[in-house]
């Protein structure tokens, strides 16, 4: 039997008679990123970078010159994914920095969550000196700026959000029901994540956010996400009115990152220093 088929089938027994474990076999299921393969793009692109070590231990890359535009990527990805964009925005004149979060790409680690990760780029953005004047994040990527801005640091004028979750207990919803965790277990498990993180799923919530209320921000979503709903999109539009919202069709999650439209409305966004 295929694996992937297994699990659910597993934790669906496990979850009915022992919830409690159930709960934190799967806590460590949804804390651990996967991890994907470099593609040859990526390999050429590393080789004209300028690695960055972090003081909390997370490895960056930089490319260019001039003012700081930083790349945050999604969960399970790497700094070097958006290999496509970095070129374009180092030509328009400024230096593009990508940094690994914990327990991504080569940074260290094995397990880690969205406060972990905003807290750590929040302090290493400080620790090496690094302000950027713009931010572009993919997937996860965009809800880490988003709880960065709310507790930790103010964002700047230029804001690209691709393809994220706006709505973070539906992202739970999804990976409860993808493994099928009985009622009680979800429970445990939501009372877990208050408290280590201190927060509510809400609380990481990009339709919760300020961000897209005091700046003009650019999102971008496609139609047929089969990763992140395109009512996430919908759902966030209808509260920032001051945000430029774009939708692609046919892109899907990932393939968004490299279409040469897409490119062009974040470079044209971000404009020249």
């Amino acid at each position: 039997m295929n694996i992937k088929r297994l699990i659910p089938v597993l934790f669906n027994s496990l979850s009915n008679i022992f919830p409690s474990l159930a709960a934190k076999i799967a806590m460590e299921l949804f804390l651990t990123p996967g991890s994907a393969v470099r593609r040859p793009e990526e390999h050429e692109l590393l080789k004209t970078a300028k690695e960055i070590r972090f003081a909390s231990g997370c490895i960056g890359h930089s490319w260019g010159e001039g003012p700081v535009i930083f790349l945050c990527h999604g969960w399970g990805s790497r700094g070097t994914r958006f290999f496509n964009l970095i070129p374009k925005i180092v030509e328009q004149g400024y230096k593009v920095v990508v940094w690994d979060a914990p327990a991504h790409g080569f940074s260290p680690g094995k397990k880690t969550n969205l406060t972990d990760i905003a807290q750590s780029l929040a302090n290493d953005l400080i620790t090496s000196n690094i302000t950027p004047v713009g931010f572009v994040g993919h997937s996860m990527g965009g809800v880490i700026l988003g709880v960065m801005q709310k507790y930790h640091r103010p964002l700047p004028e230029k804001v690209v959000i691709v393809a994220s979750p706006t709505r973070i207990p539906e992202v739970f919803e999804r990976f409860f029901a993808m493994i099928k965790l009985s009622v009680k277990a979800q429970n445990i498990f939501t009372a877990k994540v208050k408290e280590e993180t201190g927060h509510t799923y809400e609380d990481f919530s990009l339709v919760n956010c300020e961000l897209g209320k005091n700046i003009q921000a650019l999102i971008i979503h496609d139609t047929g996400d089969s990763e992140v709903p395109y009512s996430d999109f919908i759902a966030l539009k209808e509260l920032w009115d001051k945000s430029i919202f774009v939708t692609t069709e046919d892109l899907g999650h990932r393939r968004i990152l490299d279409d040469q439209t897409v490119i062009n409305k974040i470079v044209n966004y971000l404009g020249k220093p």
